[in-house]
């Protein structure tokens, strides 16, 4: 169970904004949970229990972290991947880190609802089940999401026109 969904969670804790060490941490703890409660976990419904009870961790975690200190946007990781030249890992890390600080300006509740339909794929009601909301709720959350990364993106591109006199 944990083999199969492995990758795709630990994306979506990633993309929360949480750094490799944290994802690391957070899913241990999801693990301790999963290992206590496994008879409870429907046929099925293992991604989402997995995935649920990830984001809840993780944004306990966020919590207590905001509480302590405040660390700047700027500080984003790029993932690396094996392959690509320079230009195209530049290019790569420039488009994460934009990416990146969108998410982190979203609502939290937005910003997941984004990150599993987006980038992870879930469906509307498989989020709803995950997140433990209303299929009705995902989807309205989804729309603002997607509104709110556009909007950031519109404010970039303007900025990029602005800083280099009109040319895109």
């Amino acid at each position: 169970m944990v083999d199969e969904h492995f990758r795709s969670i630990w994306r979506f804790l990633r993309h929360l904004g949480l750094d490799d060490d944290d994802v690391d941490d957070v899913f241990q703890e999801m693990l301790v949970v999963v290992a206590r409660k496994l008879s409870d976990i429907e046929a099925g419904k293992e991604r989402s229990f997995m995935m649920s009870t990830g984001y809840r961790i993780a944004l306990r975690l966020k919590e207590q972290r905001r509480r302590r200190h405040h660390v700047s946007d700027d500080i984003l990781e790029s993932v690396e991947h094996p392959e690509p030249g320079p230009a195209e890992r530049l290019a790569q890390h420039d488009a994460e880190r934009i990416m990146q600080s969108i998410l982190n300006q979203m609502p939290e509740e937005l910003c997941a609802v984004f990150i599993l339909y987006e980038l992870e794929e879930l469906t509307t009601k498989e989020i709803a089940s995950t997140l433990d909301i209303a299929p009705g709720t995902a989807a309205s959350r989804l729309r603002r999401a997607r509104s709110a990364f556009q909007q950031h993106v519109a404010r970039l591109h303007a900025r990029q026109r602005s800083h280099t006199g009109g040319v895109s």
